[in-house]
């Protein structure tokens, strides 16, 4: 064990892409895997959607379960959405899988408030 938390970044547009340079400079997060369902952005090497580009040996993929199943993260970033309703789908699994989920969906913020139905347990 290296000591690193290992992060699967879920989504890979403009948002990911911050996230995931912020990850790669820090020295206690290692990013597992990508996943991202535009075609133009799956399939890439992680590391080409970021300025400047560069390489990662991250490939995004557009099969979400799985990029879970081979990376197997302690931690999932979810940036896809800011609807819970079309989020709810994304994280399930994720936690399913033990993994914590972080996500910029504002409407997690309070759930309840915003969708009672899709907050209960």
């Amino acid at each position: 064990m290296n000591g690193k938390t290992r992060v699967l970044l879920f989504g890979c547009g403009v948002m990911g892409q911050k996230i995931a340079a912020a990850l790669l400079r820090k020295r206690s997060f290692e990013i597992v895997g990508a996943v991202d369902i535009q075609p133009a952005l799956a399939g890439r090497d992680l590391g080409e959607l970021l300025t400047p580009p560069r390489t990662t040996g991250i490939r995004t993929d557009s099969d979400p379960g799985a990029v879970l199943a081979r990376s197997k993260p302690d931690a999932a970033i979810v940036a896809t959405s800011s609807s819970l309703a079309l989020l709810a789908a994304q994280i399930r699994p994720l936690l399913r899988a033990g993994a914590q989920v972080v996500s910029s969906c504002e409407e997690l913020a309070n759930p309840r408030l915003c969708q009672a139905v899709l907050a209960r347990p």
